[in-house]
């Protein structure tokens, strides 16, 4: 169960930069070259300097809320958005539902932090700092 979680994690991540892509390529295509290129720009940078955080399921909001204040107090971070586990398992029904190799009834996702540090160059710092507290703050992957 755990490697069919980490694989639908990778996805949803892929998805995400794909969708990006996708409509970057539209701008393109439209002759907007100039939003295209900005977008594309934002998403380089945006996966240069994000680090999405996965708990166990069921982990309780102040555990995680307290982890994210800090890594708000240790690291120079733009923002971090809270995703809870029922957000993240109605988005995966809405956008995934269909025409999946998995039962999506089976699948779960967990609770997850996304973090977007203003400085890139403190990524594996912070994936490092992280993978310390894991048991602490019940954290099952970095991504």
């Amino acid at each position: 169960m755990k490697k069919v979680m980490i694989i639908v994690l990778s996805l949803l991540l892929v998805i995400s930069c794909l969708i990006n892509i996708v409509f970057a390529v539209k701008l393109f295509v439209t002759g907007d070259s100039k939003a295209c290129e900005l977008l594309l720009r934002r998403e380089r940078a945006n996966a240069q300097s994000r680090i999405s955080v996965f708990f166990e399921p069921g982990v309780d909001e102040d555990t995680i809320f307290n982890l994210k204040r800090k890594v708000e107090q240790e690291f120079e971070v733009k923002r971090i958005e809270y995703t809870s586990q029922d957000e993240a398992n109605e988005w995966l029904v809405n956008n995934l539902g269909g025409d999946t190799p998995v039962e999506i009834s089976d699948v779960e996702l967990p609770a997850s932090l996304e973090v977007y540090l203003k400085d890139p160059e403190d990524r594996e710092f912070l994936r490092e700092w992280l993978w310390k507290l894991e048991e602490k703050y019940s954290i099952t992957s970095i991504m």
